[in-house]
């Protein structure tokens, strides 16, 4: 049992340590402030900001796509940012970008896999002028303490409230008040009312 136990954490360490160097190599921020946890690697692009506040860890090594996977952070623009507060989890592969705006999420969230969160639509919804840039990019802003499951979408101009939960597999396309739960439907209720 020790035995087997030394050899996975072994493998690991040689394994991820050598994806996790070479994402950092491989990123290309104007600023960075704050080191996160790297239990998974990590590219970081773009020429805004990304600012991490104290014990903000990606990665989680019994869940999917933790050897296959990465976290994937963009501030795209210069007057981009991203910004993380104190003590999040954030499971595998994991997507933020900015364009143009910002992009925050409170204190003590915990994040599921395969979370994706933009503040832009990238390209114009208009359909003769789909293939010309979309600039008209508008804030996100999670809470403090919320929780968002696994395969979430969270869409530009959403601002979710405090101790709020998110549902796995939801799209995000609306602001939630704090002490809510959206459901993948987009039900969204109470936490006083929740069972």
């Amino acid at each position: 049992m020790f035995i087997d136990q030394l050899k996975v954490r072994l493998l690991n360490f040689s394994f991820n340590t050598v994806r996790i160097l070479k994402y950092r190599i491989l990123s290309d921020i104007s600023y960075v402030s704050g080191s996160p946890q790297r239990n998974q690697p990590i590219l970081i692009k773009g020429n805004g900001k990304v600012c991490f506040g104290k014990s903000v860890i990606f990665g989680v090594m019994n869940s999917p796509n933790f050897y296959n996977g990465m976290a994937y952070i963009e501030a795209r623009d210069k007057f981009s940012e991203v910004i993380f507060g104190d003590d999040i989890w954030i499971n595998n592969n994991f997507t933020v970008i900015s364009e143009f705006g910002k992009i925050s999420i409170g204190s003590k969230c915990l994040i599921g896999s395969n979370v994706t969160i933009y503040n832009s639509d990238f390209h114009n919804i208009n359909p003769l002028q789909r293939h010309e840039k979309n600039s008209f990019a508008k804030d996100v802003q999670i809470g403090k303490n919320v929780f968002i499951g696994s395969n979430v979408i969270i869409l530009k101009g959403v601002r979710i409230g405090n101790n709020s939960v998110i549902g796995a597999g939801a799209v995000v396309s609306e602001s939630i008040p704090e002490n809510s739960i959206i459901k993948c439907n987009n039900v969204v209720i109470s936490l006083m009312h929740a069972k």
